[in-house]
């Protein structure tokens, strides 16, 4: 549609004789760029009117002389936005952040796992992935909570269109072992947060026992949700829906799998999304299965001496690379 909504636009521009208002949609000309739809941010001032072009989500400074009048079959009422305001659950938009998010994404094909709308800012709460990155909003925010020097650094190709992330390895980081599945496929909580994740629980119970809320319905795979297990409440994700009903949840917070039924599952509020997923999935750095055994499968006996091994209250754990979808790492 915007092909055909721009190319109207330019067809016959009529400039505005009175002086817009802030809310205001307009047309605007942008010389080379050509005609874009907008709405003013503020009421002009000095001839000059801060807009934002509403089929791109970007603010511009532009002389009023650019503003045009916006034909009513081109407006909202018959043609709406382009662009949907987004942001990433849970990551503070700090300058580092911003930098590394545009050198992940910025002209990269994406696809977009959309959460709810946030009640404070209506924007859609999203997670983007890549072709190179499971989770730019995981990568994200384990930047900002406790390893500050792992910083994705995108090398562009001879190809403009392709480039690779390279991880410098992080400080030991002390760690809690929340769940293993294989030396290859754990997860780790960082010691830090256990508070995070006691007061996060502590609020969904809060939150879920006072008000009425409903089971999900439909269910579909990959939904985030909330969890009743017993007498807590977790956050989880669905992952399969089982021929005898059961519905299997991966719990986000510590890694472990459930068979849950519909009616322990709730639609998860938004304000839970502030916050992260505080288990991160990881396997053993440079370390593999003979080959007489199934791909990721190591001896019982090896996996036994493992979990009794990370039991170790002084627990650290050094983040070395990234891959299949998890940290390598050194404990």
């Amino acid at each position: 549609k915007l092909p055909q909504i721009e190319e109207s636009l330019q067809q016959n521009p009529k400039r505005l004789d009175a002086n817009p208002k802030m809310h205001d949609y307009v047309a605007v000309m942008l010389n080379d760029r050509g005609c874009k739809r907008a709405r003013l941010m503020a009421d002009v001032q000095h001839g000059i009117a801060h807009v934002q072009l509403i089929d791109y989500g970007r603010d511009e400074q532009v002389p009023q002389s650019s503003l045009c009048i916006l034909p009513h079959e081109l407006g909202l009422d018959g043609l709406t936005e382009q662009a949907i305001p987004c942001a990433l659950a849970g990551v503070k938009a700090t300058p580092q952040a911003v930098a590394v998010f545009q050198s992940m994404v910025l002209g990269r094909p994406v696809t977009v796992q959309s959460y709810c709308i946030s009640p404070a800012s209506l924007k859609l709460l999203i997670d983007i992935q890549t072709p190179e990155i499971p989770s730019v909003r995981q990568h994200l925010i384990l930047q900002q909570l406790c390893m500050p020097c792992m910083v994705p650094c995108a090398k562009r190709t001879k190809d403009p269109g392709v480039f690779t992330l390279k991880f410098e390895p992080t400080d030991k980081v002390p760690v809690v072992v929340s769940h293993i599945q294989e030396l290859s496929d754990f997860y780790l909580q960082y010691k830090a947060t256990e508070k995070n994740i006691f007061t996060m629980m502590t609020a969904m119970k809060n939150l879920y026992s006072a008000n009425v809320h409903s089971p999900a319905s439909p269910v579909n795979i990959g939904t985030l949700c909330a969890v009743q297990i017993g007498a807590d409440w977790f956050r989880g994700e669905i992952k399969q829906v089982l021929s005898t009903g059961a519905i299997l949840v991966l719990l986000r917070d510590f890694g472990n799998e459930q068979n849950v039924t519909l009616k322990q599952i709730f639609p998860l509020e938004g304000t839970l999304l502030d916050q992260p997923f505080w288990a991160v999935r990881c396997g053993l750095n440079n370390i593999a299965p003979c080959n007489a055994r199934p791909l990721g499968k190591f001896p019982k006996k090896l996996l036994t001496w493992f979990q009794k091994y990370v039991e170790n209250p002084n627990l650290s754990a050094q983040f070395i690379r990234h891959a299949d979808d998890r940290f390598y790492v050194e404990l």
